[in-house]
């Protein structure tokens, strides 16, 4: 019995220092994750479409248009632009002395003029040169304003400009020589000289701040509304400084208000709705 019992002591002793094979606790659970990915591969790729190759369509677009034609694309426009600008800068040489006194000819109403202001420099020259600036510019910024609703009028800007320089020409001689009528009737020959050079000046200074603003509009013609607004602005203000002066001349009792609201309707308000009206008219013409 003891020889049996050491025995099974030594086989069990034997049995346990014989290392045991390694068996992963997960594998069962590691086997099934592989067999559901493998699984799910294969549902992906038979539910997937084949690869179509691509296809390159082209967008529907309209016809394209050509642009309306720009004013400043057109020789006469720029060319009546360039000399009227030439002209008044080259005047200024010899009438620089002018625009000393273009403010004082504008506002002042003194019959007696300072002895040591000069006033002995030709003036016509310089005059001439900022009436011209004047009409061209009026033209060109006309142009571009009724010229911004049709092409055909846009394009026809070597016959429209001229025509509304002219246009603004006729006007400007017409009141002038109004002006000129009216204080040989209600003036003597200081208060109307003091009265016409009011008028000649305000509108030679009116060409000087429109030369920007038609350039501006040759070149910028998409912003033509904002600087059509400034040319009335402009205008109406050089209007205004004329008839501010008118009364400080004419005003001299209450009788006389009377007669200056006719001038007022008949002169200042009247003609220039009827410039505003046939240069419509001579636009269309124009065209037919």
């Amino acid at each position: 019995m003891p020889g049996v019992v050491s025995d099974t002591i030594s086989a069990a002793a034997t049995l346990d220092s014989v290392p045991q094979p390694y068996v992963a606790r997960h594998a069962d659970h590691f086997s099934r994750m592989a067999a559901d990915s493998v699984t799910a591969a294969d549902a992906d790729s038979l539910a997937a479409p084949a690869a179509l190759p691509p296809v390159m369509t082209v967008p529907a677009t309209t016809m394209p248009r050509p642009l309306p034609p720009a004013p400043i694309e057109n020789n006469v426009v720029t060319g009546m632009t360039v000399a009227a600008v030439f002209f008044a800068v080259a005047s200024y040489r010899v009438g620089y002395k002018y625009f000393d006194n273009i403010f004082h000819n504008i506002v002042s109403t003194r019959r007696r003029e300072n002895l040591f202001e000069d006033h002995t420099f030709n003036e016509t020259q310089i005059l001439a040169a900022l009436i011209m600036l004047t009409c061209v510019c009026q033209g060109v910024i006309a142009h571009v304003h009724l010229g911004a609703s049709g092409a055909a009028l846009a394009a026809a800007g070597s016959v429209a400009v001229p025509a509304l320089a002219a246009l603004s020409l006729a006007f400007y001689l017409v009141q002038l020589a109004v002006c000129a009528v009216l204080g040989w009737v209600f003036l003597d020959g200081i208060d109307r000289k003091l009265w016409l050079d009011g008028y000649k000046s305000s509108q030679a200074l009116l060409g000087v701040t429109l030369a920007p603003v038609a350039v501006a509009m040759l070149v910028m013609p998409q912003y033509q509304s904002t600087l059509f607004i400034a040319t009335i602005s402009l205008f109406f203000l050089a209007r205004i400084l004329f008839v501010l002066k008118g009364m400080r001349i004419f005003l001299v009792n209450f009788s006389s208000l009377v007669p200056f609201i006719l001038y007022l309707c008949a002169v200042e308000i009247a003609p220039i709705a009827a410039v505003v009206r046939l240069a419509r008219v001579l636009c269309d013409f124009l065209l037919t």
